[in-house]
This record gives structure tokens, sequence and C-alpha cells, in this order.
């Protein structure tokens, strides 16, 4: 995984890393060194690009997004030294990731598998889901399968004669199981990404998915290994509700309703602008209004509010029902402490 890769570099002399987080409705720069496996931020910043719109593409104007990458760049950390290496995590849609899962029988059981073994292996999985992505996303997001780049793979489990193991070099078996991380985007976002690095004087370093870069970094210190969890993130145009199971990142499924939508209703009903509905939505959460103003506003979102718990429902329904689903929902996103949310949540008829 991308930052355990980074802190456990046993790294002595000092390195510097920018992430910009790009989301439909802001941008997040983080400036932060590591030294000897531990980080420290430098500098931080957020800049609003534009009135998020649920379902439109978070990629779709290059020049907007390297006006307001640069703006979020220089608030947080000045003017760039060259040796600063750039992670850009982009969420919603624009980047997918996929977890699969394949088996294959080996040719000698005897025999002690090495990484050439491991290699071959690898390259067979990342092949046959390569093609898979293909047809999926070219179905579901309309790109054609001549456009669709792996960008990044990860072994997130790997088993020996159906048994887990943490390193399998050395060892012997008949079959080995192999569950990988890959993540995929359309040629154009790729096209776009690059252009930010470019006319920004970016160092890219790797271009990450945000589920999954989340659900990895807080798997040792939030939720038990056995037991796992359900990660909400309910960003401005759009939630993605990430599984890991046992230990295990299993995906993430992402559907078209985010923070806007719950502004635009208050927009609409109180006959206001976007920005003024969404301070006034920011100020409910807070506890800043009137008794009678927040119920009001409460009843303005009551139909969102069981449209993004029916979203929720059918998206873990897309996971595998065999096992038993983990207790704990984490609620994040710039819209996970919506006022209400949490307690419809632990009240809805899961």
């Amino acid at each position: 995984m991308l930052f355990s890769k980074i802190f456990g570099r046993g790294i002595i002399k000092e390195e510097r890393f920018l992430v910009l987080d790009i989301g439909s409705q802001t941008i997040k720069a983080i400036l932060f060194s590591v030294s000897k496996g531990r980080g420290r931020i430098i500098g931080a910043a957020k800049v609003v690009r534009r009135e998020a719109k649920p379902g439109e593409e978070i990629l779709s104007d290059p020049a907007e997004l390297i006006l307001n990458c640069g703006r979020a760049i220089r608030l947080a950390a000045g003017e760039l030294s060259a040796d600063v290496r750039t992670i850009i995590g982009v969420s919603g849609a624009a980047l997918r990731g996929e977890v699969t899962k394949m088996s294959f029988v080996r040719e000698d059981q005897r025999t002690k598998i090495d990484l050439l073994e491991i290699k071959n292996v690898l390259q067979k999985i990342q092949w046959r889901a390569y093609e898979k992505i293909k047809r999926k996303l070219s179905l579901e997001a309309g790109y054609p399968e001549s456009e669709i780049r792996l960008i990044g793979a990860w072994a997130e489990r790997v088993g020996i004669d159906g048994y887990p193991v943490s390193e399998p070099l050395g060892m012997q078996g008949k079959e080995i199981t192999l569950s990988i991380f890959n993540t995929y985007i359309s040629q154009g976002n790729l096209d776009v990404i690059e252009k930010i690095g470019r006319e920004l004087n970016l160092k890219i370093f790797h271009v990450a998915s945000e589920a999954y870069a989340l659900a990895k970094s807080l798997k040792p210190q939030i939720f038990s290994e056995h037991e796992g969890a359900v990660l909400l993130d309910v960003g401005a145009g759009l939630t993605a509700v990430s599984l890991i199971r046992r230990g295990f990142y299993e995906g993430t499924k992402i559907f078209s309703l985010g923070g806007a939508n719950f502004t635009k209703k208050i927009a609409a009903e109180l006959g206001i602008g976007f920005w003024e509905a969404e301070e006034i939505k920011l100020k409910y959460s807070r506890g800043l209004l009137s008794s009678g103003v927040s119920q009001k506003i409460a009843r303005i979102f009551e139909s969102d509010m069981a449209v993004l718990g029916g979203g929720a429902e059918m998206a873990l329904a897309e996971f595998s029902q065999t096992d038993v689903f983990p207790p704990d929902i984490f609620i994040l996103g710039g819209c996970g402490q919506l006022r209400g949310l949490e307690k419809y949540l632990k009240n809805y008829n899961w």
C-alpha cells in the first residue's frame, strides 16, 4: 500500500511529498515530510472549485483544475522545491478500482514457490481482470475499451491450498490464490492529470484511488482485522461505500448522491442561491440555527436521507452475501458530519 511504503522505507534523510485531493467541489493540498518512518505535516489548504453537480465528471475542466490546484498548492506550500513528489488522489468515478480473485493450480506442488512464479500469476490475473474491467467500464461509463488504462495493482490477499498466508515465497502447495486490487482510468482522464502535472511542474509519484488509500490507512488503527468496517464517504457529488471484511479490502461501490443534493434541496425550498443554501446547511450541522428553523431543515432533508440510506443498502448488496458484514459503519467525507445523518443510519432498517 502506498503510504505504508512511504512511512516504512526507513528513510533517514528527510523526503517531502505533496498530496492533492481532487473532489467534485473542493481541492485539498497537504505538504508533509517523512524521516525515519515518521511523517510531519508542513502545510495544508482547501479551496472551493465550483458548485458540485451530482454525477458530473470531476476532471471535466482542465483549465479550472490547473487554476485551483495551483491555488491550493500555493496556500499549503508556497513554492515547491524540485525534490517534492506529488501524490494525486481522485475521488468518485474518475478513477475506478476493483478486486479480482483468481486461483491457479501449480504444475508441481512439491517445488517451492519463487518470485518468478508469483510474477507470472500476477500477470495472468491482471490480464484477465483488465479484459473484464474494460468491458464493464465501457458499459457503465461509456468509455471505449481501447481508452481504458491500468495504472496500479496491489496484492490484497494470498492463499496456498485454501489457507491465507502473509508470505508465499518458499512455500509448497497445489494451488495459489491471489486477490489483487487494480486501478483503472480512462486515457482522457489520465491526460488531464498529466497536464496538471506539466502545467504546475509537479513530479507525480502516484495517482491513488482515494477509497482504497483511506481504507488501508485506517485499517490498523481503527477497526479489528477480525471484524472490519463499512466506510461511508459522503462527498459533495457522490457517496462511496467501501467494505473491509475480516481484515481485507473487498472494494468500493459509488452512487450519485452527496452533500450538494441536500444543499440544492434547501435552495429550492427556500428560493435562495446555492452558496447561501450551503451556508445554511453548515450552520444547521453545527447547531447554529434556531429550533424552528432546524426542524424545518430536518423535514426538507427527509427524502434525501432516505435515498442515501437506500443507496448505501443497495451498494452493500452488490458485495458477496456469503459472509457476515462487519458491525461498524464509519461516516466520512465533507457531508459526513451532516446533522441527523448518524442518527438516521443507526435507525435504518438494514
